[in-house]
């Protein structure tokens, strides 16, 4: 149902649009995300980079939808098991955005932060390594992007929560939700996020108080964004509601591995929520959101 709606739609704005136009490489990307839902990876990069490809010839230079559509082409290639591809069109894109825009372009960082993504799990300290770069090249950037900064900070107190560095991991997290408070209102949903992955490092270090006001907090704003029948508020409120009433009931002498604890009860849920980030789609968030891209989801966004 969704591939037939989506291709009539692709059809229509074939019709009525000059090509190439963003809106064509929106639709394109779309039934790329269904192809990639069923399973049927080929198609599902066919789309994507015809997508890309498009967007290449219509939007600014450097603009951040880039990243965000070079990393679903690279999730699926690392789905069909291409490492190599995915490693070498980062470079490329690397490469090229140092080229045409400047290495203090946020399009250099996004790239380097997509391959820091690849490298997570093989080569945590490459990884690290690359996110700083990052960091360091948004940090004196010829455009600002505090979203960026704000996603690079969050995957690498994630990285750290992995490999047990909980006190590295808490110094990113605070660092993400004070610039996030910055770039976005405070009842946004990304600020939402950013807290409650602070009070899981507050956690991780024992401090039950802070963590405890981080999980009530994070949970207020998303009150404040869903209503309480929607499908995210459910998920998010059985999450945080739980780590609440664990912070609630334990003190903090007792703790023993606090972290590994957390993701004992919602080891699913809290991966989607310990990984994700909606500034910028990555790798690891896709791995999680994917499977939610139906035909509700598709329809919805061409209309």
């Amino acid at each position: 149902m969704a591939l037939s709606f989506l291709a009539s739609a692709l059809d229509i704005y074939n019709c009525i649009l000059f090509t190439p136009h963003h809106q064509i490489a929106q639709c394109l990307g779309y039934l790329g995300l269904v192809y990639e839902d069923k399973n049927e990876l080929g198609m599902a990069l066919d789309y994507f980079n015809q997508q890309l490809e498009m967007e290449e010839q219509c939007l600014p230079l450097g603009h951040w939808r880039f990243a965000e559509h070079i990393g679903w082409i690279v999730h699926v290639h690392m789905k069909m098991d291409n490492r190599n591809e995915a490693e070498k069109l980062c470079q490329k894109e690397s490469r090229h955005a140092k080229r045409t825009l400047g290495a203090a372009h946020p399009h250099a960082a996004r790239m380097q932060m997509l391959m820091a993504e690849l490298a997570e799990d093989n080569e945590p300290d490459q990884a690290l390594r690359l996110y700083k770069k990052a960091v360091s090249i948004l940090n004196v950037s010829t455009k600002p992007d505090d979203r960026s900064l704000v996603r690079c900070f969050l995957a690498m107190a994630n990285l750290n929560n992995k490999r047990n560095n909980f006190r590295d991991a808490l110094k990113y997290d605070k660092k993400a939700v004070l610039l996030a408070s910055k770039c976005m209102p405070r009842d946004h949903v990304d600020m939402a996020f950013s807290l409650k992955n602070l009070g899981i490092s507050y956690y991780a270090i024992n401090n039950v108080q802070e963590a405890r006001s981080c999980f009530s907090k994070s949970l207020s704003i998303y009150r404040n964004n869903y209503t309480s029948e929607h499908i995210a508020m459910k998920l998010y409120t059985l999450i945080v509601t739980n780590l609440v009433e664990q912070t609630s009931e334990t003190n903090s002498n007792e703790l023993q591995q606090p972290y590994v604890s957390i993701n004992s009860d919602h080891k699913n849920e809290l991966t989607i929520f310990q990984q994700s980030s909606q500034f910028y789609p990555s790798i690891s968030t896709l791995s999680s959101t994917s499977e939610s891209v139906n035909s509700t989801t598709a329809i919805c966004a061409i209309l």
